[in-house]
């Protein structure tokens, strides 16, 4: 039996200031949302969270990592119980640093 079809949105974007990158590639599941993120231009071995924001602005550590190397990007999964809908901006830190950041579409 097949799963449900999922409906993928990608947004990425690259901060000016860090040169930092995040592509996030996001779809509605019943029980919220899966994802799948990249980023790229942060030195191997930093520790970084994935933080999703809402319309109202609260914000919740969804994940997190330690960047394994440079070269092309690797793919982290992670997921959130927000709706696609409720998603308004999706962030990539360390160390209380926002790295990159990229609105949902």
């Amino acid at each position: 039996m097949a799963g449900p079809v999922l409906h993928w949105q990608t947004v990425a974007n690259t901060d000016a200031a860090t040169q930092s990158g995040l592509r996030v590639r996001y779809a509605s599941q019943p029980w919220g949302t899966t994802m799948h993120v990249q980023v790229w231009g942060i030195r191997p071995g930093t520790v970084c969270q994935f933080v999703v924001v809402d319309a109202h602005g609260h914000r919740w550590v969804t994940g997190g990592w330690r960047v394994s190397q440079m070269g092309w990007p690797t793919w982290y999964p992670l997921s959130t119980s927000l709706t696609d809908r409720q998603l308004r901006t999706f962030e990539v830190t360390a160390g209380g640093q926002v790295l990159a950041s990229v609105r949902a579409a």
